[in-house]
């Protein structure tokens, strides 16, 4: 069977384990990530003039985010975008009302985005995030404040899971971002695992860290990446 290495923990990595064993796949949960609550005198200015009615727009850019909205009074009139359907699941689950899905990333959510300016933004994201939400909305002519809600470590890995990253116990891995695929390279990951990227730009990480793309998923969902997984498993390596 084909072991595959789901890169995060959670919500996500649980989704993800119990999708790929449904799947006939054999999910191998290593976090080689985690988030953590980044509280900042900023954030905590911004969450006051949302609660005030300051903002028109909350942009929500990961589900990591969430958490940081769940103590919040959100007011009537503020409309909610998600990037990404994981993230507006998170939001549902959190209560929050979602109205704006963009589902395959930062660019697909400028795509959908309303062209009539209606009012301020706020943007919660990683201190790792790109700025491409953030600048398109504002080169539309939209006010924009941007926020770190979180932070994105790299997790520390035990001599024994490093060694099995790189004599192969993976057959396929799934990418989920910049700093995984960093992360992958630095353990010197095992050529012969197939990595699976999410989206175009995190087939660009890879490259960058030196590390081959495998298959890219068409959107960035745990259900396409898996997709992609289970064609990977079915070829030949």
């Amino acid at each position: 069977m084909t072991v595959l290495l789901v890169p995060r923990g959670g919500t996500w990595g649980a989704a993800a384990a119990a999708a790929a064993a449904d799947l006939g796949l054999t999910p191998w949960v290593l976090p080689l990530i985690e988030t953590v609550p980044a509280p900042s005198a900023e954030l905590d200015a911004a969450l006051a003039r949302l609660t005030a009615g300051d903002y028109r727009w909350l942009a929500v850019t990961s589900a990591a985010a969430v958490p940081t909205l769940r103590d919040v009074a959100l007011p009537a009139s503020l409309r909610v975008a998600a990037v990404g359907e994981g993230t507006a699941a998170a939001l549902t689950r959190a209560g929050i009302e979602v109205h704006l899905v963009g589902d395959g990333g930062a660019l697909a959510m400028l795509q959908r985005w309303p062209q009539q300016v209606d009012g301020p933004v706020l943007a919660v994201r990683s201190d790792l995030a790109r700025p491409t939400l953030v600048d398109g909305l504002r080169r539309a002519g939209w006010e924009v404040d941007a926020v770190v809600a979180y932070r994105t470590l790299r997790t520390e890995l035990s001599t024994t899971e490093k060694h099995a990253l790189r004599t192969g116990r993976a057959d396929v891995a799934l990418v989920t971002s910049g700093s995984v695929a960093r992360h992958l390279a630095e353990v010197e990951v095992a050529p012969s695992t197939r990595l699976v990227a999410m989206g175009a730009q995190t087939a660009e990480d890879v490259r960058a860290a030196g590390l081959e793309v495998a298959a890219v998923a068409s959107s960035p969902t745990i259900a396409e990446l898996l997709r992609a997984a289970q064609e990977l498993g079915a070829e030949p390596s």
